[in-house]
């Protein structure tokens, strides 16, 4: 136990330093001074009351200190003159107190320092992460991360006894609340996570915790994660284990050099393997889901890619992967790159997942005022590249329609972008089918200012001709129906019930809805 984290363990109590010397200066053993009969190791601390140190002879080497209790009025300076470091109380309970302190903590350290050896031959003996996550959250009692630099969560410790329930239910993301970032980014702290060689003390005043964040570096420089630490609320972390947080990371860092797949850190291997993924790079080793799995992360059966364009108010590095790992906790079990000026996420479940039904995502979106692309579903991991380039176009055709939304689903815009390369070579008015432009024209200059009859042919064909079911969302009555039928079928001089016929209606409301010539959602 360094003298520095002495004093600061000590806190605010009133005491006197006589004589300071190496403010350094390491303690690893205490012991009684009166009672002593022998020289001790270094770094000893001895202590005992001023009469008892008067009446024997100097014992101490350079480098020793003493705690002191001044049982006598004017104490003479030479009986403690070959101390180095020498700390007196004239309060006999504060002497008690402190000694017990010194005490407590040298136990502490010794049982951490022992902690911190077995963590490290399970680190050089290649157990697994989230072992080695859950010995450290068993050394400190508390709830722990281990954080790559892009703040994705390598592993996440099983301790779920200190944290409150709010850390329970955020590890369900396996990524940090958004809370947190938010915090960080509004605090600063974001940037002394990064810069900072020691623990950062975070108070993440949303979830009423506290963060204890140690940085992890690669020789001298590369910041590659961080060792963060989960208390509770009004919980003082000692000293003497913040110390050993800091040499806990150092040990870390071991882990995060994994040879097997030469890279540094999960990141930055994520970003290498899903860039390969989008650039359509053949897969030469093993299968991308084992290659994947490296570093715990489970591929699933249906995938998906989805793109958000980058700003240029997020040309700061830092800025972009904040907001990517914000939005990865929101978005079910997915992994991010950046990519050609786009934040590209591949996501993956066992089961087809209804993204217009995340309200989270939504509303994230909706604040942040961004945009998503989406692609259809996919099962083959090579196909990742073709399915990247519909998430863009979902992306494109979205703005250039439906601009309201939020998320655009390539699977909504497919007969949009079939059009778009139609209109290359075509004349989009001249393919669409004229009997749908007379209705239009008639139910504009109708005095229903509803396109009820625009409105109804669509809703009996959206509804397989099923009266009831067309009566029921239009909210009129069967004659009323048969009336509009009626009159439709006489405009447009044609039966608009007979298959080709519906799909020519499909197909050119599509074009007016590409064209931007009609509003085709007064209808829809």
């Amino acid at each position: 136990m360094l003298f520095n984290v002495l004093e600061k363990t000590l806190g605010d109590c009133p005491i006197k330093i006589l004589n300071y010397g190496d403010k350094n200066a390491e303690v690893r053993f205490m012991v009684d001074y009166s009672a002593q009969i022998a020289f001790y190791p270094d770094n000893t601390l001895f202590y005992c009351d001023y009469s008892a140190l008067k009446s024997k002879p100097a014992l101490a080497r350079e480098g020793d200190s003493l705690l002191i209790y001044l049982d006598e009025k004017n104490p003479d300076p030479l009986a403690w003159s070959g101390f180095t470091n020498v700390i007196a109380f004239e309060d006999i309970n504060l002497y008690n107190s402190t000694l017990l302190l010194i005490k407590n903590s040298l136990e502490m350290e010794n049982e951490l320092i022992r902690s911190n050896k077995e963590l490290l031959k399970l680190i050089v003996s290649n157990r697994p992460i989230q072992e080695i996550i859950d010995k450290i959250s068993s050394t400190y009692d508390h709830y722990a991360d281990i954080l790559d630099n892009a703040f994705n969560i390598l592993a996440s410790s099983s301790n779920m006894t200190k944290p409150a329930v709010k850390i329970t239910e955020d590890i369900g993301y396996m990524a940090i609340n958004p809370n947190i970032i938010k915090y960080l980014r509004s605090e600063g702290s974001l940037d002394k996570m990064r810069l900072s060689r020691f623990p950062v003390y975070i108070e993440d005043e949303p979830r009423k915790t506290y963060v204890y964040s140690t940085p992890i570096y690669l020789g001298d420089f590369l910041n590659v994660g961080f060792l963060t630490l989960f208390v509770e609320k009004n919980e003082i972390i000692p000293p003497v284990m913040l110390q050993h947080l800091q040499d806990t990371a150092q040990y870390l860092s071991l882990l995060m050099q994994k040879s097997s797949v030469n890279m540094t850190n999960k990141a930055t291997y994520f970003t290498h393997l899903l860039s390969n993924m989008i650039q359509g790079a053949p897969n030469t080793t093993s299968s991308y889901k084992e290659r994947f799995a490296v570093f715990n992360y489970d591929l699933r059966k249906y995938k998906r890619i989805c793109v958000t364009p980058i700003r240029d108010n997020m040309s700061i590095a830092k800025d972009i992967d904040l907001l990517a790992s914000t939005i990865q906790t929101v978005l079910p079990n997915s992994v991010y790159v950046v990519y050609d000026s786009y934040i590209v996420f591949l996501t993956s479940e066992n089961n087809v997942s209804d993204l217009s039904a995340n309200d989270s995502l939504n509303d994230f979106l909706m604040h942040s005022l961004l945009k998503l692309g989406v692609s259809g579903v996919f099962e083959d991991e090579n196909a990742a590249r073709d399915y990247f380039e519909t998430a863009k176009l979902a992306l494109r055709h979205g703005m250039r329609t439906e601009s309201f939304k939020n998320i655009f689903f390539y699977d909504d815009y497919k007969i949009l972008d079939i059009i778009d390369l139609v209109s290359e070579s075509r004349n989009l008015n001249l393919i669409c089918f004229k009997p749908v432009i007379d209705l239009i024209h008639a139910d504009m200059g109708s005095d229903d200012s509803d396109h009820s009859l625009v409105k109804t042919m669509f809703t009996y064909l959206n509804n397989s001709l099923s009266v009831q079911k067309t009566c029921e969302e239009l909210y009129i009555h069967r004659n009323t129906l048969y009336y509009r039928i009626q009159k439709i079928k006489d405009i447009m001089g044609c039966d608009f019930t007979e298959y080709y016929n519906a799909v020519d209606i499909g197909i050119t409301l599509q074009i007016l809805r590409y064209l931007k010539v009609y509003d085709v959602y007064q209808v829809m």
